[in-house]
């Protein structure tokens, strides 16, 4: 079912037609009235299931394209695929139509597991404070999880657990993997993880460590063959400096053929920085990190 924003729509559209099509399927196609049709829907019945490519059109009076827009529609059996389109101007006009796509059950809307928590501090010094920011991977046959634990003192450190399926999460020790740092350290205080990454047989961790609450934070790199068992690169790969970026945390890392990028977070400002040997960094011009969509092709 395609719901149109009647209200909103333009004086000089009239009509609003939408395309189906699909190789190997006849083009399944449906016009709204904007100016007669006391409904705002048009509804396509007995859709198979697969990817069709959805275009819709919205006309004048003597049937001349005004807007338009396309996308891809993924229809799944007993479920719902919403697609938020916006039918931009084919000469220069102005203004928008939106239209969702409805089939079947919503799953775009997420549930809470009703086993919530999967996992919550237990009793040990080490954790009395609590658990957070879970960072996960799947290796092999399970999902392996790094977290900050943290001590009633408030001071963080980095525990693991692992599970099945997600869900059942459990440690095999009640023992951190990774401590702060010595007095005076520039991680004394706390250590959280941030990116944990595994290439070839090695594990290779990204941590945030400070020296105290209201110090700065620098990002750290550590290294393992099993996981548990890490070995701390002794200085940061990524110091926090000033402003912004006083306290720095890594939130992601991506791979594009043989340079990484670093996304790290600061005051309320998002950085990058890039590297193509594992250990010296280099900060982007780029402080800030938007993704700007095509108009009117697919904004999902």
């Amino acid at each position: 079912m395609l719901k149109i924003d009647r209200e909103n729509a333009p004086s000089n559209a009239t009509t609003v037609t939408a395309y189906l099509n699909r190789q190997g399927y006849d083009t399944l196609s449906g016009t709204l009235n904007l100016l007669s049709n006391t409904s705002g829907d048009i509804t396509f019945q007995s859709v198979p299931i697969g990817l069709w490519q959805l275009k819709v059109e919205a006309k004048n009076d003597s049937n001349v394209v005004l807007y338009d827009g396309e996308t891809d529609v993924v229809v799944q059996e007993n479920f719902t695929t919403q697609i938020t389109l916006t039918l931009v101007s084919t000469g220069t006009g102005v203004g928008s139509i939106y239209l969702i796509v409805n089939w079947g059950i919503n799953i775009s809307s997420w549930v809470d597991y009703l086993n919530n928590p999967i996992l919550s501090g237990n009793n040990s010094v080490y954790e009395f404070g609590g658990v957070r920011h879970p960072k996960i991977i799947f290796d092999g046959q399970i999902y392996k999880m790094w977290f900050t634990s943290l001590s009633n003192s408030g001071v963080g450190y980095v525990s693991y657990a692992t599970s099945l399926y997600a869900i059942n999460c459990a440690r095999g020790s009640n023992l951190p993997v990774l401590y702060p740092g010595n007095s005076g350290s520039w991680y004394s205080h706390a250590v959280t993880p941030g990116v944990v990454i595994k290439e070839r047989d090695f594990f290779k961790m990204y941590y945030t460590g400070v020296q105290s609450n209201s110090g700065p934070g620098h990002i750290g790199l550590a290294a393992s063959t099993d996981g548990i068992n890490w070995t701390k690169y002794p200085y940061p790969v990524l110091f926090g400096t000033s402003g912004w970026e006083y306290q720095i945390a890594v939130t992601d890392i991506i791979k594009i053929e043989n340079t990484y990028y670093m996304f790290y977070s600061g005051d309320g400002r998002i950085g990058l920085a890039t590297f193509t040997n594992g250990l010296n960094w280099t900060r982007s011009n780029i402080n800030l990190f938007y993704v700007q969509l095509k108009p009117g092709r697919g904004q999902v």
